[in-house]
């Protein structure tokens, strides 16, 4: 894979220089050698990157393992059969939220539930995804009412008719969920982790624990560190660029899962952008602040590898 930075590779003029440190075994292009070390060298001062002795409590473990499973929905044999074949599409390509109809999607929760506890990953992906599009919907009539009457105050008459229609339609096939499927989202998101999907870890890793809902806050919070940094460093391993991101933010300032460093988050966001990777332009903008923040010798620093924590 080329070296080189891209068009929009900041900041410019600077060549990545291999880092003092490797991870060694990792057969993991160029671009990611500087991000690694960096890693390894922060991870022997970061205490939230050692695994945690303390188990994970039953409820983050259940999340993280076997999630519940919901009844049945009272849909017909074949409707569900074919339900549940439209949802999990023909493995070819990734499912995207787009593609789950909530139509079709609710359902058919009963049995994609079933199928995600027996190990589908396809089942707990389109869970997660059908359960985000529904999570907008209005959740009894009186939420639906006051819905639609701000829709009509915001918006021009056409284009609020067609979207009092989309809300309508959205509720109509999402009130069938009971409150405790429509809030089971990041535990499909836990289980298509854990199964191996991607996105689903760099998700998981962005979904700490909810303190207020959660009477073993910090047991959760020590098991969800743990369990995030295995996933970033997993797909790290297999090459999988998305990860540099993802550790990128896993060093922000309102991260759970690695210690706040504005070097290490700026260092892997630079090799992500150098390795091919792209941004929304609003985000190429933070870039430029995180420049400016660590100011030219930081950032020359991060950007060649330097190993600024021996």
């Amino acid at each position: 894979m080329p070296t080189s930075a891209p068009a929009n590779a900041l900041p410019s003029g600077h060549m990545m220089k291999p880092s003092r440190a490797r991870m060694a075994g990792i057969a993991i292009a160029a671009f990611a050698a500087i991000a690694v070390g960096a890693m390894l060298n922060a991870r022997k001062h970061d205490p939230t990157q050692r695994e945690s002795s303390a188990a994970a409590s039953p409820a983050m473990s259940q999340a993280i393992g076997q999630p519940p499973v919901a009844d049945r929905s009272a849909a017909s044999a074949d409707a569900e059969r074919s339900a549940i074949a439209a949802l999990l599409g023909d493995g070819r390509r990734r499912q995207r939220l787009n593609d789950i109809d909530p139509q079709t999607f609710v359902p058919a929760y009963g049995a994609l539930a079933e199928l995600a506890a027996q190990g589908d990953v396809r089942a707990a992906v389109a869970l997660h995804l059908g359960v985000k599009q529904c999570e907008p919907a209005p959740v009894d009539a009186h939420d639906l009412a006051g819905t639609i009457r701000d829709i009509e105050f915001r918006m021009p008459h056409d284009a609020a008719a067609d979207e009092v229609q989309r809300v309508k339609a959205l509720f109509d096939a999402c009130r069938k969920l009971s409150s405790e499927q429509r809030g089971s989202n990041r535990q499909w998101v836990a289980r298509a982790a854990a199964l191996g999907d991607d996105e689903a870890r760099f998700r998981f890793a962005q979904m700490p624990p909810d303190r207020a809902t959660t009477a073993d806050y910090w047991v959760d919070l020590d098991a969800f560190r743990a369990t995030a940094n295995r996933y970033l460093d997993d797909e790290l391993a297999k090459g999988n660029r998305k990860a540099l991101l993802a550790i990128s933010n896993a060093y922000r300032g309102d991260s759970s899962v690695r210690k706040p460093d504005p070097t290490l988050e700026y260092a892997y966001l630079h090799a992500y952008l150098a390795s091919g990777g792209s941004l929304p332009d609003e985000e190429l903008q933070t870039l430029e602040q995180y420049q400016q923040r660590l100011g030219p010798a930081k950032t020359k620093e991060a950007a060649c590898g330097i190993d600024t924590h021996s």
